[in-house]
């Protein structure tokens, strides 16, 4: 989170096309079938606790990105992101 805003990863639209980017229209309380398989979200390897050693800010002004990870990933608030793939939970190991 970035104050009260909820940052996610962007996981990209490999695989991902008009045919099953959505799932089909569910009863209430019902969970949706999606016809894609899900995609891993990739796991850290942090240094240090403070998120500030292994995120830094990037091109607009609430987004941010990883920094040496084996795969970096952008972080951005959650309501700007749209028909892509994206994590808000992650795997974070500390290391060294």
């Amino acid at each position: 989170m970035y104050g009260p805003l909820v940052l996610v990863g962007k996981l990209g639209t490999d695989g991902l096309t008009p045919a099953n980017i959505r799932a089909e229209p569910t009863r209430p309380r019902t969970v949706p079938e999606y016809k894609s398989e899900p995609v891993a979200a990739p796991a850290f390897s942090v240094r240090s606790a403070d998120p500030s050693t292994w995120l830094r800010r990037a091109g607009e002004a609430m987004e941010f990105r990883t920094v040496d990870q084996a795969r970096d990933v952008a972080l951005v608030p959650f309501h700007t992101l749209f028909d892509e793939r994206y994590a808000v939970y992650w795997r974070v190991t500390r290391v060294g």
